[in-house]
């Protein structure tokens, strides 16, 4: 068996496993790239498929790593810090900052789109990034600069501020 086959694993397979350990969970992990559990979940499977071997054990509500898998994911991370801080030196400087945003896609389609070109006027040094989820998820403040929540204000990830309130009705 050539062992070479195995360097053909695609990047982004990579990085959902990364981000798939790093969170404990494949959706959390989709919600953190911008994509879906599915997605995650094939990714891992093509992952596993390829190397042979399990690389999570998984649980009800959460994933474990496999012997195999801790291996794996101490080369992968740091092959993949390498390829980050490489890409870091070599950017141009100078060059936009990322600023993330969190909220649920209705959020995002209602209230947040329709006053995104004024948002990026404001600040034009920054590119926007968008993270949507279709739940009230809890977004960790790993995944984005600042989330836009509904609720009392009582996370304990971070500093809350409140925009605006929000009245209800019924309608007949």
């Amino acid at each position: 068996m050539n062992p070479d086959w195995r360097i053909n694993m695609a990047l982004n397979h990579l990085v959902a496993f990364e981000s798939a350990v790093d969170k404990g969970s494949f959706t959390k992990a989709g919600i953190s790239l911008g994509t879906t559990q599915p997605s995650i979940s094939r990714h891992i499977a093509a992952l596993e498929d390829m190397l042979g071997v399990p690389l999570f054990s998984r649980l009800r509500h959460r994933v474990e790593l496999t012997d195999a898998g801790e291996q794996f994911y101490d080369a992968v991370k740091l092959g993949l810090g390498h390829i980050r801080q490489a890409a870091h030196r070599i950017a141009p400087q100078g060059q936009a900052q990322t600023l993330s945003i969190g909220c649920t896609y209705g959020f995002a389609h209602l209230w947040l789109m329709p006053r995104f070109s004024a948002l990026q006027k404001m600040i034009p040094d920054q590119e926007l990034r968008m993270v949507t989820a279709d739940t009230r998820t809890i977004f960790d403040l790993d995944d984005v600069d600042f989330a836009l929540r509904f609720g009392h204000g009582d996370w304990p990830d971070g500093v809350s501020q409140k925009l605006f309130g929000e009245r209800l009705f019924p309608v007949c």
